[in-house]
């Protein structure tokens, strides 16, 4: 269903299941796939894909989508792949060459930048800033007001298999980070799997976080290690 007043590229292929509010947009060559919900006045930018299928749907008979929902106001950017089963609020807006992978939750007013990948399965609050070519892994949990910096990688394995290894059987526990409200994530960070950074805690850039950094601090370098505490700054804020 296509709402009232709405501008589709005569090129973009919209389901007959999916469903359009008032006043989108939908530009060339996008592709809008089964059971999507796009609220009114979203802008769909060219060459995008919006509820693209799982990884193996062709081996599941009788598959079907899982329910993408993408609130209003949102702008997905050209060249930009979303998953089915995402589920995004109001106001989310993302660069181009942006990729947010299956189940992941997005909060409103949150901006994802060009050539991040967002992976499987995540949690994403409110108002977060996630810059140009992050990397957020698997199973991970960004609170309310985060900012993650542009190349940040974060990892989710120890393990670390091959594809013999897995052939051959061996499974390992997916460990994602987790990023508590209002923590600031400098460019070029590692975080390493199932590590967390507190509240209000600010990591400067280029560090590598091996392990648990608290809040209201600020840590630097590899490993990352608390060089000095800022609750007291913040209270006087």
């Amino acid at each position: 269903m296509i709402g009232q007043h709405c501008q589709v590229h005569e090129t973009a292929i919209v389901s007959s299941s999916a469903s359009l509010g008032d006043n989108c947009i939908v530009g060339a060559y996008t592709t809008i796939h089964d059971n999507v919900q796009i609220g009114e006045g979203s802008i769909i930018e060219n060459n995008a894909t919006i509820g693209h299928p799982l990884g193996n749907w062709f081996e599941e008979e009788g598959y079907v989508n899982p329910v993408t929902k993408i609130g209003k106001k949102c702008i997905i950017r050209t060249n930009s792949v979303v998953y089915c089963g995402v589920q995004f609020e109001d106001n989310v807006e993302t660069g181009t060459n942006v990729i947010v992978r299956e189940y992941t939750a997005v909060g409103s007013r949150t901006f994802i930048s060009t050539l991040a990948q967002i992976q499987n399965r995540i949690k994403i609050g409110r108002n977060v800033n996630i810059r140009t070519n992050a990397h957020i892994t698997a199973n991970m949990v960004i609170e309310d007001n985060v900012f993650v910096g542009a190349g940040v990688v974060t990892t989710n394995d120890n393990k670390m298999l091959r594809q013999e290894d897995v052939r051959r059987g061996e499974k390992t526990v997916l460990q994602g980070a987790v990023l508590r409200e209002g923590c600031r994530i400098g460019s070029g960070t590692i975080i390493l799997p199932g590590k967390e950074v507190g509240s209000q805690a600010i990591i400067a850039a280029g560090s590598i976080i091996r392990k648990n950094i608290p809040g209201y601090c600020i840590a630097s370098g590899n490993p990352a290690i608390v060089i000095r505490e800022i609750q007291k700054e913040r209270k006087e804020l």
